[in-house]
């Protein structure tokens, strides 16, 4: 057999394969490239587009007025405390025990029903028509000599009015009638009261057998009757009742508030207690106006004196004392920094006070500034709201001192690696 001495690459075949191939190559390589750079621009074009992000501020330290020391001379025979209705109790005097709270447990009465059927300011509540039981509730405490406001059957009188009888001439008979038309019985008020002073962190007090603290069996201290005040004071009906020098209730008549302070001293309630068991206890608020724009409501309560003439003789001289252990404070300096905005590109901006901030310190107590502050996002102007600055009831913007504008590019194509 013959043999093929030609080599198989080259038939002419194999040849026109070898060539196309090579220029098949060729041409798909531009492509190639075209597809790469044009892959590395949309994604360049992506990263370079993906939002920037907030930037969280990083608070600065503020320079805080330090506490002083503040000094009451405590009435020699009795119990007493004093609190504001901003910063709750101050400062009491020390070892005290629970006693009979005489009427000044009215206070607890008030704010049980008005926890149970609320009032608005202005709004006088439902109509109760009185019936035999209330005229025997008179007759009863007529019977011990109790502080009373007559009344008849068929006599029709609003939520509100009670509360006024009951608070102003402490009429006992009101009391226990609020009480019985809110919770259907005393013993049923009994346990609701005794529920409320309890969430309210009384835990010095106890809600005896009617709700007009005739009976002995309701004790407080003067530090819980304090708390109570606080709370009651910043009930606007009632601090509206409190404040009212007498009634004209429809078979009572006209009756004064038994609170004889009232309008002296700043005072403007609370409410004064006298029996045999008590002696004398006495409730009171006092509006403490620093400046046009610097206040305090000062409260406070003194248990245990001879008489109710006494015990608010002897508050006088406390809400004095509780004005002088004031003093008025700069937390805050229009322009302070409050805090600093970091970019993660490395620009930074500080965050500024619009306006001072001066509040009425107790001297004895720490204040504690509320700073509320958002991220903020790119780009944001100079002057643009960050948060605000709060103390009390007393606050201020927070601002931009700067604009933070856009990162550069390298920043917000790079960012990712």
């Amino acid at each position: 057999m013959p043999i093929n001495n030609h080599r198989r690459d080259s038939h002419p075949y194999n040849h026109y394969r070898h060539r196309h191939y090579s220029q098949s190559s060729k041409s798909k390589k531009p492509w190639i490239f075209i597809i790469i750079i044009l892959s590395l621009l949309a994604i360049v074009t992506y990263l370079y587009v993906q939002p920037i992000g907030g930037v969280s501020p990083q608070y600065k330290a503020l320079t805080i007025p330090l506490p002083t020391k503040t000094a009451i001379n405590w009435p020699a025979n009795s119990q007493a405390a004093i609190g504001s209705v901003d910063d709750g109790l101050l400062t009491a005097k020390s070892n005290q025990v629970s006693k009979p709270t005489a009427s000044t447990a009215k206070l607890v009465t008030a704010m049980t029903v008005l926890d149970k059927k609320p009032l608005q300011l202005g709004q006088k509540g439902p109509t109760i028509t009185l019936t035999q039981n209330d005229v025997d509730i008179y007759n009863q405490y007529f019977a011990k000599d109790g502080s009373l406001a007559q009344v008849k059957v068929g006599e029709q009188l609003t939520q509100y009015q009670l509360l006024q009888g009951m608070m102003l001439p402490s009429a006992n008979n009101y009391a226990d009638t609020l009480a019985i038309w809110t919770f259907g019985s005393l013993e049923k008020y009994q346990l609701a009261a005794q529920k409320y002073v309890n969430k309210l962190g009384l835990k010095n007090t106890t809600v005896g057998k009617d709700a007009s603290g005739f009976d002995p069996s309701t004790t407080s201290t003067a530090e819980d009757l304090t708390k109570l005040a606080v709370k009651a004071m910043k009930n606007k009906t009632l601090a509206e009742i409190v404040n009212q020098s007498q009634v004209d209730l429809p078979v009572a008549g006209v009756k004064d508030n038994t609170n004889w302070l009232l309008g002296a001293d700043g005072v403007v309630g609370i409410k004064t207690g006298h029996t045999t068991e008590a002696g004398g206890v006495y409730v009171f608020a006092s509006k403490y106006d620093y400046d046009k724009s610097h206040s305090a409501m000062i409260v406070g309560a003194v248990q245990g004196e001879p008489t109710v003439i006494n015990a608010i003789h002897e508050s006088r001289p406390l809400i004095s004392q509780a004005k002088n252990n004031y003093k008025l404070s700069r937390v805050v300096k229009k322009g302070q920094i409050v805090a600093t905005y970091h970019s993660p590109w490395g620009k930074s901006i500080n965050a500024i006070a619009v306006n001072d901030v001066y509040v009425l310190q107790w001297k004895s107590k720490k204040i504690k500034p509320q700073i509320e502050l958002r991220e903020i996002m790119t780009p944001t102007n100079k002057g643009t709201k960050a948060g605000t600055i709060t103390v009390g009831n007393i606050s201020t913007d927070i601002i931009l001192q700067s604009s933070l504008t856009n990162p550069d590019w390298q920043y917000r194509i790079f960012r990712y690696f």
